[in-house]
């Protein structure tokens, strides 16, 4: 049953949308299961049917809830995948911060690297330290390092077992990828990333957490600061590219420009007498 008193109408919407979730989290509403109607709901809970509305579209909006024709809505999957794209678009809404975006990733990818020590497989260990020999091969090929890069942390965030991190984790790495692509054709930088891989990998395949996090560490603060070098790069580009669209000459410009024609002296006029 929906319910369980009246809501506080300072911010109903708010907690319409607390309450519901409490019901999925308590097992009374599951994936699939469609919610009474919204003058239903307003009658449970005792509020404006307005009110309903607008919590039901902030449900929409984290992806907990999804409306069919006829304005029934009903839950979810509730897949990682769906409920982190909120998260996922406000990141993208920001200001590119690479100092905040590493700390995030500090915070997510260090925790999911202890974890991988304890849980990864000995076939996902394998290919770990399979990823890191290779990585040697491409240090003068950026496009295929980048590739192997992406399979290295993935293997590693997959060994975890912690989906929502994992997936946290990937929305991290994705972020700022545009200056990662500028900072791997740098010469010298995908050589210290290949030796940082070759670390890390170390440390999971000996279950060592101490070792791999610090290994880890140390490679994010390449990643740190190569990554604010490239947006130093790619800002300077763009305010040079900027300078020359301000002063540039339109193509065919002075084609189209017919040279003065020399003026002709007039001729002066001789006085008459009356």
């Amino acid at each position: 049953m929906v319910g369980g008193g009246p809501l506080d109408r300072q911010t109903v919407p708010d907690q319409v949308a607390q309450r519901i979730i409490a019901l999925v989290k308590s097992g009374n509403l599951r994936a699939g299961d469609k919610l009474p109607p919204e003058t239903e709901l307003a009658s449970a809970f005792q509020i404006s049917r307005p009110s309903v509305r607008e919590g039901l579209k902030m449900l929409r909006m984290l992806g907990v809830v999804e409306s069919q024709q006829g304005g029934r809505y009903y839950v979810t999957d509730l897949s990682t995948s769906r409920l982190i794209k909120p998260i996922e678009f406000i990141v993208l809404l920001q200001d590119y911060d690479a100092e905040a975006h590493l700390e995030a990733r500090e915070a997510i990818d260090l925790t999911l690297v202890r974890l991988a020590c304890a849980r990864a497989t000995p076939s996902e260990i394998q290919k770990l330290r399979a990823l890191a020999t290779t990585g040697h091969k491409f240090t003068t090929d950026a496009v295929s390092f980048r590739l192997l890069d992406f399979e290295f942390h993935q293997t590693i965030n997959n060994a975890a077992r912690s989906p929502m991190l994992a997936r946290i984790a990937l929305s991290l790495y994705e972020l700022g990828l545009e200056f990662r692509r500028i900072a791997t054709e740098t010469p010298g930088v995908i050589d210290v990333s290949v030796g940082d891989h070759d670390d890390i990998a170390n440390g999971i395949a000996k279950r060592n957490p101490e070792q791999a996090v610090k290994a880890y560490r140390k490679h994010l603060e390449h990643v740190r600061r190569t990554t604010v070098l490239a947006r130093a790069q790619a800002d300077a580009r763009r305010r040079d590219r900027s300078t020359e669209d301000n002063f540039a000459i339109p193509a065919g410009a002075l084609s189209r420009t017919k040279p003065a024609k020399p003026r002709r002296p007039k001729k002066r006029q001789r006085a008459t007498g009356a």
